[in-house]
Formats: C-alpha cells, sequence, structure tokens
C-alpha cells in the first residue's frame, strides 16, 4: 500500500513549503503511533536510493483519521496511505510534498489460524485478487465521482454464499 507525505495548503501558506527532506525537522510532524518513533522518515529519491529526513513528532495518535484531519485542519506534516488521502489530494485539501521523493509502502498480510476456514479462503483470495485495483482506483476516485469496485461488489456476494455454504454445511442432518 502506497504512502504520501502530505500537508494542507493553508499549513503550507502559514510555514512554507519544504524544498528538501533536511526541511521536514523545522515542521510539526504528525503520525499514528508505532510509525516513525525514532524521529526518521525513511524515503527513495528519484534514482530509489533510500534516504533518511529527520521529522520532529508533534503529536501521535492511535488511528490513521485523527492524522488525516488533523493534517487537513493544517495542523503540520504527515504520512497517510495514498487511499486515505486520494479524495483529500484531489480535491486540494492535501498537497503532497516532496514530489522528488517517495514514503516507501507497506505490504499487506492477513493473519489467521489453522487450518483456514473456507469462507477465510474465500475472502483471502478475492482480497488478493481485487484489492489492488481497488486501492488504485482509490488514489484516483474522488468521493463525488466513486464507483463501485469490483470488490465493493463481490464482497457481500462472497459473505452471504459462505454464510450459507456453512449454515447448509451446519444444518444438515447427517
Amino acid at each position: 500500500m502506497g504512502r504520501a507525505l502530505v500537508a494542507a495548503p493553508a499549513y503550507l501558506e502559514r510555514h512554507g513549503t519544504p524544498a528538501q527532506p533536511d526541511d521536514l525537522v523545522a515542521h510539526p510532524f504528525i503520525r499514528v503511533m508505532g510509525l516513525f518513533g525514532d524521529g526518521v522518515l525513511r524515503m527513495l529519491d528519484a534514482q530509489q536510493s533510500p534516504i533518511s529526513a529527520r521529522v520532529t513528532a508533534a503529536i501521535s495518535v492511535n488511528h490513521w483519521r485523527p492524522v488525516h484531519e488533523l493534517l487537513v485542519a493544517g495542523a503540520g506534516i504527515g504520512v497517510l496511505q495514498e487511499p486515505v488521502c486520494a479524495n483529500a489530494i484531489a480535491s486540494g485539501s492535501l498537497v503532497r510534498l516532496l514530489p522528488d521523493y517517495t514514503v516507501p509502502g507497506f505490504e499487506l498480510n492477513a493473519l489467521c489460524a489453522r487450518p483456514i476456514p473456507s469462507r477465510t479462503r474465500a475472502i483471502m483470495a478475492l482480497l488478493e485478487k481485487e484489492l489492488p485495483g481497488a486501492l488504485r482506483a482509490a488514489e484516483t476516485t474522488t468521493q463525488s465521482e466513486h464507483c463501485e469496485t469490483p470488490l465493493e461488489r463481490s464482497l457481500p456476494a462472497i459473505l452471504l454464499s459462505s454464510r450459507k455454504t456453512a449454515c447448509t454445511s451446519q444444518c444438515a442432518p447427517s
């Protein structure tokens, strides 16, 4: 899942736009606890070489939503997952910072008990197939243009059919 370094235009008007990674330390950094706790934002430059920039964590929260709200309100700079901030970027409420640099994304993993129930396997297969496209669509779709993704169309049907299958197999006479 991709991530973006962002800030609100109003914040940037008041405090200036960082021109290079070393400028980030002068700006209040809003973060989710557990991320960037070492005061370092790792990025890749245009040649995909890793660089580290110091950040000053001003606010730490336990969920991405308050980070999003604080950033849109102009409280500082921060990193959000691209699907979370795509609409705000499209509407101009947030802007990407340091466009020649990227914040590396992270992998999504599913943790589950063994043996894996068939319903869980079905959901995992659907997510593996549809989630990359849904995330790409979320990056480019604004709220006003929102269209139903294959994942959104398929998930309820999968859940319903899995539930029916599970109920049938549990309730069928032996």
